[in-house]
């Protein structure tokens, strides 16, 4: 609180010196606001969060959301750290994954756009939409069947600006079977970045990379 003192001081000159005590009223007044207001701009500053304190939000989660791919149950984390702000994100994060990962080629036939694309932002969807036929073609020509076995999250990073984003980042490990042989395993570093559109999360990227040959 030291940084008061030098706006105390005038007060105190006045106090000290002669003149009108109604003019000396009145500065000392003056002066008692300016101090008070100095320290409710204080507190209020104080009471921001800092980055420290923003880390410190963060929560843990049990996480009682199960999933089936191929009617079978995916492995997933059994409790998360996150702030409660992405804990909605973070299930319908690896909601879009098991839908958009676990591949049937002859439910994919039937299909005239991608699994999952109800969890999609507009553009991202537009996005896939363009790829899906070539997409298909290939799925049905490998004859691709494709089970998740693992979510497991890694990284998360939130921002709060309006629209909320949160980005996440998980190990999958899948199993394939196609033409080429049986019960493939795959393990893939994916990143999923999402927005807060109305009170919904959606999927406005998706990238994954292969770990299984680094």
């Amino acid at each position: 609180m030291r940084w008061l003192l030098p706006m105390l001081r005038p007060i105190k000159v006045l106090l000290r010196g002669k003149g009108n005590c109604v003019m000396k009223i009145k500065m000392i007044s003056l002066g008692m606001f300016i101090v008070c207001l100095a320290l409710i701009f204080s507190l209020v500053g104080c009471s921001k969060n800092t980055p420290d304190q923003v880390s410190k939000d963060a929560e843990s989660y049990n996480v009682t959301t199960q999933l089936l791919s191929h009617d079978k149950p995916v492995k997933l984390d059994e409790n998360v750290t996150l702030h409660s702000e992405e804990y909605n994100a973070y299930i319908a994060a690896i909601t879009f994954l098991n839908e958009f990962l676990t591949v049937d080629y002859q439910d994919i036939a039937k299909k005239n756009s991608p699994n999952a694309s109800g969890l999609m932002e507009e553009n991202f969807k537009r996005s896939v939409l363009n790829s899906f036929k070539e997409y298909k073609t290939k799925t049905i020509e490998n004859k691709d069947y494709i089970q998740v076995g693992t979510i497991i999250l890694n990284n998360h990073a939130l921002n709060k600006v309006e629209p909320a984003t949160t980005k996440f980042e998980f190990t999958i490990v899948t199993y394939t079977n196609n033409q080429y042989g049986s019960n493939i395993i795959g393990k893939f570093l994916d990143t999923v970045n999402m927005v807060s559109l109305d009170g919904q999360w959606l999927v406005t990227n998706e990238e994954k990379s292969d770990l299984m040959y680094q």
